[in-house]
């Protein structure tokens, strides 16, 4: 066997955390992998993996070469893709990583239109919250949301979204009017986990000033909490339950808000935004489907 064809399989065992897995996804007989495997390490004169009886885990060298494997193997099969390739036709496989909420609201049916337009290709979407490794997931692209940390990742700006102050029509029957940002800090909040001030919330408001010409007022106030979660979809139910006030980006609030579940307060005031990024890892020649797929998330999350 082929020395790409060994990186295959090291790859597809990696993933899988498992001789049989890898084989099922290979089509082959366990013993087959087991030895393609033995025959790697034997060439390399090193150990890439730890055996147990139910799983293998990467060694330290073997994490390493595996981020070399998924970047040559992408490299190859993007050389044939561009070989074969027709006019626009996407083939092989782009593994999609996104927040979960976002993800779910949002990710559907441009993925499904986007598999529409390109029949030949596959994708792998992993929604999760957490931190993914890109290079050693064999990531093609991630969307990421709010501020991205400095790092060798390469990051395109997709679109901006809005954040809206919420509460649910029963709660300001109980608690209203709100007419300013300093009422806020005497209601309960509904507050993300995720960030370090989640109980800060900025705000700015234009007004005419007496030259007749805009002026910005900016400041921030201190919520209360009553509740915190690193889930908006909580967020969003626990709002529209009464429990408090909420700050939400547009994807989590827009279906609630037609619905009138919840109600945007203090609407003379903006409360930020955060950017929405497709991040990918740094390569000499970006494939033709990951490109392709950017350049469609950007043109329809205008």
């Amino acid at each position: 066997m082929g020395q790409l064809e060994e990186m295959r399989v090291f790859v597809e065992i990696a993933k899988a955390e498992s001789i049989t897995g890898a084989a099922h996804r290979l089509e082959m007989a366990p013993s087959a992998v087991s030895r393609r495997l033995k025959d790697l390490e034997n060439r390399l004169g090193v150990q890439l993996l730890t055996r147990t009886t139910r799983q293998v885990n990467l060694t330290e060298i073997g994490r390493t070469f595996l981020a070399h494997s998924n970047r040559i193997l992408e490299e190859v099969a993007e050389a044939e893709n561009e070989v074969v390739s027709q006019n626009d036709r996407l083939t092989g496989t782009m593994r999609v990583t996104a927040p979960i909420s976002w993800g779910l609201q949002t990710l559907p049916p441009m993925v499904a239109d986007f598999m529409k337009q390109h029949e030949d290709l596959k994708i792998e979407i992993d929604l999760s919250d957490g931190f993914v490794d890109l290079v050693e997931s064999g990531i093609d692209i991630a969307v990421r949301i709010g501020e991205l940390p400095d790092s060798s990742l390469i990051a395109r700006r997709l679109a901006d979204i809005g954040m809206h102050a919420l509460a649910s029509p029963a709660f300001l029957s109980s608690h209203g009017p709100i007419e300013s940002p300093k009422d806020l800090e005497k209601l309960p909040g509904l507050l993300y986990q995720g960030s370090g001030k989640s109980d800060i919330w900025n705000w700015e408001k234009h007004v005419k000033a007496s030259d007749n010409k805009d002026k910005k007022l900016g400041g921030r106030v201190s919520v209360p909490m009553r509740m915190k979660s690193n889930n908006g979809d909580m967020l969003a139910e626990a709002a529209a339950c009464g429990l408090g006030v909420v700050l939400l980006p547009d994807f989590l609030c827009r279906d609630k808000i037609e619905t009138g579940k919840l109600v945007p307060i203090l609407t003379d005031y903006r409360w930020g935004n955060f950017s929405v990024f497709a991040v990918y890892p740094p390569t000499r020649h970006l494939a033709t489907r990951t490109r392709t797929f950017i350049d469609y998330l950007a043109e329809n999350l205008k």
